[in-house]
C-alpha cells in the first residue's frame, strides 16, 4: 500500500510542476523504476569537510531514505587558456568547489537530491544521456532511479541546467567490494588507525596496509636504510651527488639523515631542506654525533632558484654514495644498505660513485613495495601520493579517497609537480575502487608497465597537467568502469616506448580542457592494439590550439613512429558546453615538434557526437614523409547525421588521397 501511495504522489508531482529542462539528458517519467537494491553507505570524517549545495538521500526499498555525506571536490580550467574565452567562458584561475557523493549498490537504487537554491526556473540535467535516467521533481527536490551495471558501474552528474562548475553534483557508485576486499583480521594485514605512524615498510609476515576510517598522511621522500651490524658512533658523513643538471639534480639536494637503536624510534641526525639546501652538492666531512646501529637517508627533492630547462623539477632527488665515518675515520656504511624505496638501494654504499639512486618525483611521494596491498577502507582519506619503480604485484584498492591537495601545486612548476600515483616499470598492478582528487600533475600514471588493471576509480583534477590515466609504453593495460573529470587529457598513451594492448572502456568522461583520448606525440616506440569502447563523454573542450591539441580523440603519430590497429567503438559524446572549441576527431601524422609518423588501421564504430561540428574534424598528413591509411567508419554520426562519403566534407577536413571505408 505504501509503495502504491508513493508512486501516486510522484505521478501528481510530475503532473503539477515536476519537470526537466527541454532537450536535457534526463528523462522525466510518471513513474520511476521499482526500487530494490542492496546499498552500502559510508562517510569520511567531518574534518574532511562537507558541501552544503546539496542534500542527498539514498533508498534501497523506496520507503526508507538515508542521508549520505556530500563532499567538496574541485574542478577548473587550464590557467591562461585563450580558447575558453572564444567559447564564451571566463576562468580567473581559482578552482570551483563542486559536490561529490560516493556509495556502492547492486540492483535499482533510489536517489533523492535536494538543491539549496532555486531549481524550478531552468530545470536540471542528469548525465550521461545514454543512461536515460527517469526522474521526478517537486520544487528543489528531484528523485530518480539508477540500475547498476557490474561491467559499467553507474557514474552520474546532476546539475541545474546551464550550470557546469560549482553547482555540479557528481554521484559516483560501484558494485559492493568483492575480489579486492580485505579482511582486517587476516594475519598478513597491518591495521593503521587515524593518528598512527605509517611505516615505510611492514613488519615481517605483513603484506597489507589497511587504512581505517579517518584521515591519514603518507610520509614522503625517497629513502634507503642501513644496518651497520652493531652500534657505531658516527661523527661525520659524506653525501655524494651528481653535479647540478636538468636530468638528475636541478638544485641542491634536500635530505634528512636519521638514526635509531635496536628498539628505539627514529631520530633526526641532520636535516637540510629549503634554502639551507641550496649548496647541497657533494657534501663531505659533515659533522654529526650519532650512536646507533640503523641509519636512514631520506631524499626530499632539491632546492633551485631558477628553472633548469623549461620547468623547475623541485622533486628530483638523486645521490650516488653515502659514507658514515666512526671515530677512527672508518667508513662503517660500506656495503650496509639493506632496504630502500627503490630496488637499487645497494648502490649508495657500494664504494663507488658511478651509479645514482633516486627518482624524478622523489619529493612528497610514498614508495610502494613488491607484493604489497594498500587498502583504503570506506571513510578513509589518505593525503599524499604513491610512487613505484620496478615493482611487482602491487594493489591499491578499497573505497577510500586519495587526496593529493597537500602536494606542491604552484602552476609555474608545470610538469615538475607530482601526481597521485606515478608507477613506472611495474608488473601486475591493480588500482581499484578508490577516488583520487586534486593532484597537480598527471593523476594516475602507470607507464612502461605490464599487466595493469585500473578498475572503478574516480578521478578529479582542477589544474593544468592534471591528466587522467596514462598507459604510455605499457602492455596489456586496462582501464574500466572509471569516472574522470580533469582539466587536461583523460586517457593517454604517448610515444614513450612500445605500447601494445591498451583498453579504455565502460567509463564516463568529462574534460574541462583536453582530449578524452590522446595517442601519440614524442618519438620513442610504437603504439598498437588500442581499444576505446562503451564510454560516455559528458562534455569536453580543447585548449590553446585547436589544430595542435584538438579532438575529443586525437591520434597523432610523430617522431617516425607508428600507431596501428586502433578501435573506437560504442562511444557517445553528449552535447558539449562550448561547441566552437570542441573538435570531434583528429587522425593525423606529424607536428612541428617531432615530425611525421605513421597511422594505420583506425576503426570508428557506433560513435556519436551530439553537437554541431563547428571546428571541422581533421584527417591529414601534417608533416612531410608521414602517412595515414586504413580508416574505417561504421555508423559515425555528428549532430544526428551519419557521416558518409557524400557528406564527409561537411564535418571533416581530409586530405584527398586518404581513403575512408564506410560500412
Amino acid at each position: 500500500m505504501k509503495k502504491r501511495l508513493i508512486a501516486f504522489i510522484m505521478c501528481l508531482m510530475l503532473a503539477f510542476g515536476g519537470f526537466a529542462a527541454a532537450g536535457c539528458e534526463n528523462t522525466p517519467s510518471a513513474s520511476l523504476d521499482p526500487i530494490d537494491a542492496t546499498v552500502e553507505l559510508w562517510s569520511a570524517p567531518e574534518a574532511f569537510g562537507r558541501n552544503q549545495n546539496y542534500k542527498v538521500e539514498i533508498s534501497g526499498d523506496g520507503e526508507t531514505w538515508t542521508e549520505t555525506a556530500v563532499y567538496n571536490v574541485k574542478n577548473g580550467h587550464q590557467l591562461g587558456d585563450k580558447l575558453i574565452n572564444l567559447g564564451g567562458g571566463v576562468y580567473f584561475g581559482e578552482p570551483y568547489t563542486a559536490s561529490l557523493v560516493t556509495f556502492d549498490f547492486e540492483g535499482t537504487v533510489g536517489i533523492r537530491v535536494t538543491y539549496s537554491k532555486d531549481l524550478a526556473e531552468n530545470g536540471y540535467v542528469i548525465s550521461p544521456a545514454s543512461y536515460a535516467v527517469k526522474s521526478v521533481q517537486e520544487g528543489n527536490t528531484v528523485t530518480f532511479t539508477l540500475t547498476q551495471d557490474a561491467e559499467s558501474p553507474r557514474k552520474v552528474v546532476f546539475r541545474p541546467d546551464g550550470e557546469w562548475e560549482a553547482e555540479c553534483l557528481q554521484i559516483m557508485t560501484n558494485i559492493p567490494e568483492k575480489e579486492y576486499k580485505v579482511d582486517e583480521t587476516a594475519e598478513n594485514v597491518y591495521v593503521i588507525e587515524e593518528g598512527d605512524e605509517i611505516p615505510l615498510t611492514l613488519p615481517e609476515g605483513k603484506t597489507v596496509y589497511y587504512f581505517k576510517k579517518g584521515i591519514h598522511t603518507l610520509p614522503g621522500g625517497y629513502w634507503a636504510e642501513l644496518d651497520l651490524g652493531k652500534t657505531e658512533t658516527v661523527t661525520s658523513f659524506d653525501l655524494m651527488t651528481p653535479s647540478v643538471n636538468q636530468s638528475t639534480l636541478p638544485g641542491g639536494l634536500c635530505f634528512e639523515l636519521l638514526a635509531k637503536q635496536e628498539d628505539g624510534a627514529w631520530e633526526s641526525v641532520y636535516r637540510s631542506v629549503g634554502e639551507d639546501a641550496e649548496n647541497n652538492v657533494n657534501l663531505t666531512g659533515v659533522k654529526v654525533n650519532a650512536e646507533a646501529r640503523y641509519f636512514r637517508i631520506v631524499l626530499h627533492g632539491n632546492f633551485n632558484w631558477q628553472p633548469v630547462g623549461n620547468y623547475r623539477f623541485i622533486h628530483k632527488a638523486y645521490m650516488s654514495e653515502l659514507r658514515l665515518f666512526n671515530e677512527s675515520g672508518e667508513n662503517v656504511a660500506l656495503g650496509r644498505a639493506v632496504a630502500g624505496a627503490g630496488k637499487d638501494f645497494a648502490v649508495i654504499t657500494d664504494g663507488a660513485e658511478g651509479d645514482v639512486y633516486g627518482h624524478a618525483y622523489a619529493g612528497e611521494t610514498f614508495s610502494v613495495m613488491d607484493g604489497y596491498t594498500y587498502y583504503l577502507e570506506k571513510g578513509s582519506v589518505l593525503n599524499g601520493a604513491f610512487l613505484g619503480n620496478g615493482r611487482e604485484n602491487v594493489t591499491i584498492s578499497g573505497r577510500g579517497i586519495l587526496d593529493s591537495s597537500i602536494l606542491e601545486s604552484d602552476h609555474d612548476l608545470s610538469e615538475g609537480r607530482n601526481g597521485a600515483i606515478h608507477f613506472e616499470s611495474l608488473k601486475n598492478v591493480v588500482v581499484e575502487g578508490i577516488t583520487m582528487m586534486h593532484a597537480p600533475m598527471w593523476m594516475c600514471v602507470i607507464n612502461y608497465s605490464e599487466n595493469v588493471l585500473v578498475d572503478g576509480v574516480n578521478l578529479f583534477g582542477y589544474c593544468t597537467n592534471a591528466d587522467g590515466i596514462h598507459f604510455s609504453a605499457s602492455k596489456n593495460a586496462v582501464a574500466t568502469g572509471c569516472f574522470i573529470r580533469t582539466t587536461d587529457d583523460l586517457f593517454v598513451a604517448y610515444h614513450y616506448g612500445d605500447a601494445d594492448g591498451l583498453t579504455f572502456r565502460n567509463s564516463v568522461l568529462w574534460s574541462d580542457g583536453g582530449r578524452a583520448l590522446l595517442l601519440g606525440l614524442a618519438n620513442t616506440g610504437y603504439i598498437k592494439n588500442v581499444t576505446m569502447e562503451n564510454c560516455d563523454v559528458i562534455t569536453f573542450q580543447n585548449v590553446w590550439n585547436l589544430e595542435e591539441a584538438g579532438g575529443c580523440a586525437q591520434i597523432i603519430a610523430t617522431g617516425g613512429r607508428t600507431i596501428s590497429n586502433v578501435v573506437i567503438r560504442d562511444v557517445r559524446i553528449d552535447e558539449v558546453r562550448f561547441p566552437v572549441i570542441a573538435q570531434f576527431l583528429q587522425i593525423r601524422s606529424g607536428n612541428d615538434a617531432y615530425g611525421a609518423g605513421f597511422v594505420s588501421g583506425v576503426r570508428l564504430e557506433n560513435v556519436s557526437y551530439a553537437s554541431e561540428c563547428k571546428p571541422k574534424s581533421l584527417i591529414s598528413v601534417m608533416s612531410p614523409g608521414g602517412a595515414v591509411s586504413g580508416i574505417t567508419f561504421k555508423r559515425v554520426t555528428v549532430g544526428g547525421t551519419e557521416v558518409t562519403a557524400d557528406n564527409i566534407g561537411d564535418f571533416f577536413s581530409k586530405d584527398p588521397e586518404i581513403e575512408i571505408i564506410y560500412e
